[in-house]
């Protein structure tokens, strides 16, 4: 039973992959990754702005450093197994192209709001369950997050089908992959 659990978090997961188009682009096994994650949504539009985290009414010398430090922190030899790029490179290089010519930042500037992502947050990872360390009671399930605080799911969440789940240190959001177990009928 516990062998069907996981392998429907892990199926679930990828299911959630497929759904928001995402792309992985770490992974430390080619059939079940441990840690799914540094993935980047394909096919929808990025705010380049609140990629380079910059505001709109930035200087060319202030979203120059923003495209540098958005390289530093998204640089492969800087990631590890337990932190990865929260962006693909090309994508960051694309942002930087755009708003650092004048002419293809008013032309960015002009396009309709159509970039704005989805609303709610965007997740930074797709986490399976099987990665959460379960309580004693088995109630609650915690995943550590990189800014040393944890992500929290209880099981009244889970029977909520709540996936979207905040850090409770910073603002980082993942998306906890998971499929309800069905009860049997005989109560196996």
């Amino acid at each position: 039973m516990l062998f069907i659990f996981v392998l429907t978090c892990v199926l679930h997961t990828y299911i959630a992959l497929e759904l928001f188009e995402i792309e992985i682009f770490h992974s430390d096994h080619p059939f079940l990754p441990s840690h799914i994650v540094g993935l980047t949504l394909e096919g929808s539009s990025v705010d380049y702005y609140g990629l380079l985290s910059v505001s709109r009414d930035a200087s060319p010398a202030e979203i120059k450093a923003a495209y540098h430090r958005a390289l530093l922190i998204s640089h492969p030899d800087k990631q590890t197994r337990q932190t990865s790029a929260p962006f693909d490179i090309t994508l960051i290089k694309e942002a930087y192209a755009t708003l650092a010519d004048p002419n293809t930042r008013s032309k960015y500037d002009l396009r309709p709001q159509e970039r704005s992502s989805p609303q709610g947050p965007r997740p930074a990872q797709v986490v399976s369950l099987e990665d959460f360390n379960e309580n004693t009671e088995g109630t609650v399930w915690r995943y550590d997050c990189r800014c040393s605080g944890f992500y929290e799911i209880s099981e009244s969440d889970l029977e909520r089908g709540k996936h979207i789940v905040g850090c409770g240190s910073c603002s980082e959001v993942v998306w906890v992959g998971y499929k309800l177990a069905q009860d049997d009928a005989d109560g196996l």
